[in-house]
């Protein structure tokens, strides 16, 4: 995580470098402020915002110098709109893992009822000669749904039960196998959000001089260390976590607005972005009371993906 955190940071404060000879061509920055990138150039307008702050971003993760140009042209009201969308991309990711490790919980609860069941199953079987007679709803579940009163399970049958939801719940822990230590493997995506995170950190940090707290490894979307014993308990301690991580995250964001007055208000965002905000805080006071379910990307209010 930390290689992570030292590539991003390396990139920082390179948005009012000038662009120096070589094969790009100098920008002027009193018609505004542009992102060159490849073949491409992007202007700061309404229209592309969204964009260009995704470039921004981007260009942090990629640690390329080169392709920021003339961005001390941005206006204060620039700057707070696209300040406004990095703070909502990075809240964006917060609750996307938060309600990953709800819905995580809830699945992995309901492998281990289900393993438990047929625990239950294996011991009556033993207890009546290598059998059970099925009778009632109680026994008809999961991978014995098709059966009728009356039917025969053996033990065998009820021990492959066993066996195969226990492979589920060992894929449920390492999606992608394990080392030969025993070690759950990672996949190239496992940071993925950890590394947008932090490189609009980088971006909001560079428009409004304000550091954002550190997400650590609540945001990777496998939790290695899990075990069948402490994945609940591990899930419960990173949704506090998140939680945090999102009060200390809105808590900049208002430490920001309180900085814009008299400069420039709130009310100087694009339309688009101060709807955005008016709607994400009010869901992000359900989603820290847990009153509500959120899903943010059904809203339309930031493309968690981006």
């Amino acid at each position: 995580m930390n290689n992570i955190v030292s590539s991003l940071r390396s990139a920082g404060n390179q948005f009012n470098s000038k662009a120096v000879g070589g094969g790009s061509s100098v920008l002027s920055a009193a018609k505004g402020a542009y992102l060159n990138a490849g073949k491409e150039t992007s202007k700061v307008s309404e229209n592309n915002i969204d964009s260009f702050t995704e470039r921004l971003a981007n260009a942090f993760k990629n640690d390329n110098a080169d392709v920021i140009r003339a961005l001390d042209g941005l206006s204060e009201s620039d700057k707070a709109d696209i300040a406004a969308r990095s703070y909502l991309q990075m809240q964006g990711r917060i609750i996307s893992i938060r309600n990953k490790e709800e819905q995580d919980i809830k699945t992995f609860r309901g492998l281990e009822d289900e393993k438990y069941h047929y625990i239950d199953m294996l011991e009556r079987s033993e207890e009546n000669g290598g059998f059970i007679t099925v009778q009632g709803d109680s026994d008809k579940k999961w991978l014995f749904a098709d059966k009728k009163n009356g039917d025969i399970i053996s033990s065998g049958d009820i021990s492959k039960a066993l066996d195969d939801v226990q492979s589920r719940i060992d894929s449920f822990l390492a999606p992608y196998g394990r080392n030969e230590d025993g070690s759950a493997i990672s996949s190239q995506d496992n940071e993925g959000f950890t590394r947008d995170y932090i490189a609009y950190a980088a971006v909001f940090e560079e428009m409004t001089g304000l550091k954002t707290p550190d997400p650590g490894d609540s945001l990777l979307l496998n939790k290695l260390d899990r075990t069948e014993d402490d994945f609940v308990s591990k899930a419960q301690d990173n949704i506090s976590k998140l939680n945090k991580l999102s009060d200390d995250l809105n808590s900049q964001w208002k430490k920001y607005k309180d900085t814009l007055k008299g400069e420039v208000g709130i009310g100087d965002l694009s339309e688009e972005a101060r709807a955005r905000l008016e709607a994400f805080e009010f869901i992000r006071e359900k989603f820290a009371s847990g009153t509500g379910v959120i899903t943010v990307s059904t809203l339309g209010l930031l493309d968690a993906q981006a």
